[in-house]
């Protein structure tokens, strides 16, 4: 969920005032990077699999049905932040809408792409960029999620619930794991969230990398996150406590004719942090054109050498917005909330489940998927 402030207030009416698209919007490239298409892939050959399509960057394909999930709650524009977790022989996936919460989805491994939904996990407005957990010791899932705060949702903390698999899909009370403390938490908007949780083997701690504060994006008229943090925590329930008292370094990876204004959130690659050590992520990052002033974000790849406290860039433009002028606009401007899942068909391709906004203001947000090699996250 992108936090609107008007949104959360207004929104029935303005969809009915507006509809669910604004025309007439710029048609830019907000990386300031080549939109044509990639000549090979990855493996050298000219043609991608048959369902796939090659991207601006090397190793990096789009799925042709995306987007694989759309907003369909009463009075919705937007279904985003997907997490994915893998449960026997299905993968599940969880995304929220802006009124009805955080909705549950899965499908079979043999089809990744081709989810149904299970049930609503958090029913409340406000409730969003979620991120799921399985507990194996308890055979449960813990779902860490950002909770703003009504009427007026200008501040969020950190929650999570927790459900036995059992197919009841039963859910607990919301329990707190983190609010906003420290100056840098409470820019734009008091808010903290994006957690991604797991445990740190090198230090024996679970780790929640969360997002902080909030920069307002004027031409889409919503709110994205500014601030990277670091919270960790003996037990995986808490209690949580903050690792720095400053935000989190991304360092490198500028963009040509684009400044970086925000982090949007960080997450580790599945399958490329295999001794439990964080050293492979993937983060979106919020930039503003700096000659047009266009917003976007774009999923950049990154590398850590001092196990997490800090981060340098290697792919800047692993996934981009799609420019209106190619055929699938679904991505037109922001590409951000993500989560990773090493294909069950192929070892060889990470996937990408991202969603994306096909425009500026008055704009509809979706989920898709890419696929990407590992040598185009980390350039070996």
């Amino acid at each position: 969920m992108r936090s609107e402030p008007r949104g959360l207030v207004f929104g029935i009416l303005f969809l009915v005032c507006t509809g669910a698209r604004e025309l007439g919007e710029k048609n830019v490239d907000i990386t300031g990077g080549n939109s044509a298409k990639a000549q090979v892939s990855a493996t050298g050959s000219l043609e991608p699999e048959k369902g796939w399509s090659n991207t601006s960057t090397a190793g990096v394909q789009d799925y042709e049905g995306d987007p694989i999930l759309r907003p369909s709650g009463l009075g919705e524009w937007l279904l985003g932040d997907p997490t994915v977790l893998q449960l026997g022989d299905e993968l599940h996936l969880w995304g929220n809408e802006v009124f009805h919460g955080i909705l549950h989805f899965s499908a079979k491994l043999t089809d990744v792409t081709n989810f149904t939904k299970v049930e609503t996990s958090v029913r409340l407005p406000g409730a969003n960029r979620a991120y799921a957990h399985f507990d194996a010791a308890r055979d449960t899932v813990i779902l860490f999620y950002e909770q703003y705060t009504p009427p007026f949702f200008r501040s969020s903390r950190i929650q999570w619930v927790e459900s036995k698999v059992d197919g009841n899909w039963k859910w607990s009370a919301p329990t707190l794991a983190l609010e906003p403390a420290l100056e840098w938490e409470m820019i734009g908007t008091k808010r903290v969230g994006n957690p991604f949780v797991f445990f740190n083997a090198q230090v024996s701690k679970w780790w929640m990398y969360y997002s902080a504060s909030s920069v307002h994006l004027d031409d889409a008229d919503i709110d994205e996150p500014l601030h990277l943090g670091l919270a960790q925590a003996d037990d995986l329930r808490g209690n949580w406590t903050r690792v720095t008292a400053t935000p989190l370094a991304i360092k490198g990876g500028e963009f040509q004719n684009a400044t970086v204004l925000g982090i949007g959130s960080l997450k580790l690659v599945k399958g490329m942090n295999g001794d439990g050590t964080p050293r492979v992520a993937l983060c979106n990052r919020v930039t503003r054109h700096d000659v047009t002033h266009v917003t976007g974000s774009t999923i950049s790849s990154l590398k850590s050498v001092d196990g997490g406290l800090s981060w340098q860039v290697e792919t800047a433009t692993l996934i981009t917005p799609t420019p209106a002028a190619e055929p699938n606009t679904w991505k037109e401007s922001y590409v951000y909330g993500f989560d990773t899942f090493v294909s069950p068909s192929d070892s060889n391709w990470t996937l990408v489940f991202y969603n994306a906004r096909n425009g500026w203001r008055h704009a509809m947000e979706a989920i898709g998927v890419s696929r990407v090699r590992p040598q185009s996250i980390l350039r070996i």
